[in-house]
This record gives structure tokens, sequence and C-alpha cells, in this order.
């Protein structure tokens, strides 16, 4: 079972990997974006919009790992309380 779940992954890992390069071929003519308080960027479709997808996996690694943490810090919490009133029950 856990090889066919890695050859699964692989296969998809590969799949993704060609769909980008398409897309990226697909999408070269340049945007240009007004940052507001930068200066205006002119680069292709396919950088701007991978760019935001990076950014997005790294804003929601983040917080998953803020929430898997608080998650720790409460199972511990309530361990040490369990430890503490277990004689009293």
């Amino acid at each position: 079972m856990k090889k066919l779940r890695t050859g699964l992954s692989i296969l998809f890992f590969i799949v993704l990997i060609v769909y980008t390069m398409a897309f990226a071929a697909k999408n070269n003519q340049p945007l240009v974006l007004d940052l507001l308080f930068l200066d205006t960027v002119e680069l292709p479709v396919s950088l701007w919009v991978g760019a935001i997808l990076v950014i997005g996996a790294i804003l929601g690694f983040i917080s998953n790992m803020l929430l898997y943490t608080k998650q720790k810090l409460t199972i511990r919490r309530l361990r040490k309380e369990l430890l503490i009133n277990k004689p009293k029950l």
C-alpha cells in the first residue's frame, strides 16, 4: 500500500511539473503591475501566478504551524491538569 501511495505521489508530481511547464510556455506575455508603493513591475503572467502560489503556500504553512503549536500547548496543559487532578478523583 505504501509503494502504491509513493508511486501515485510521484506520478502526480510529474503531471504537475508537465502542466506547470505548459502553463508557463502558454502564458509568457508580459504583465505590468502597479504595486502601490513600489515601481511598476513587468514580468510574465506565469511568474506572477507562480509567485502568488508560492506566497500562498508559505502563508498557509505558517498559519498551519501556528495552529499546530497552539494545539500542542493546549494538549500539554490539559495533560498536566489531568496529572494534578487524577489523584483527587
